[in-house]
């Protein structure tokens, strides 16, 4: 409770003025960014040219650093997130009897389970879905167990 950090770059296979794989997928966020002027977006549109990458110099030392515009918008304040998350990661339950309807079948006992892995996660709104933990992968995957054993 009470961590921060940045949301995963949806524009991290453009830096440096690279273009993504054609046949990678990309970001479903993308689909959300600036395209037409008054776009009510906090994502940054692409770019139609060459993305040049920024210079930056260090008054103090004179020292100069390269980067790229989407990565510094990607390390900006915008996409700070708490990591603060609520998780079940796995609820289980049994039962153990000795059924009386079976007693003349030669069953001696019958227990029977369920478990439910990953059953919810809840996370910061500016994390669509996805698990801060995880790096900003999609929530793990339920998984439902059932089992029956008869003892004999």
């Amino acid at each position: 409770i009470g961590g921060k950090t940045f949301l995963p770059n949806p524009y991290e296979s453009f830096y440096l003025g690279h273009i993504p794989s054609p046949t990678g997928n990309l970001p479903a966020e993308l689909a959300r960014r600036w395209k037409n002027a008054g776009d009510a977006s906090g994502i940054p549109g692409l770019y139609t040219n060459r993305n040049v990458p920024i210079t930056l110099e260090d008054p103090s030392t004179g020292s100069t650093n390269t980067e790229d515009r989407y990565r510094m918008w990607a390390h900006s304040d915008a996409r700070v997130a708490s990591t603060s998350t609520l998780k079940c990661k796995m609820v289980q339950l049994a039962w153990n009897g000795k059924p009386r309807l079976l007693e003349n079948s030669g069953v001696r006992s019958v227990s029977v389970n369920a478990s439910v892995n990953n059953l919810f996660l809840v996370a910061g709104r500016k994390w669509k879905g996805m698990d801060p933990a995880l790096g900003g992968t999609r929530v793990e995957p339920r998984a439902v167990n059932i089992g029956i054993n008869i003892g004999f």
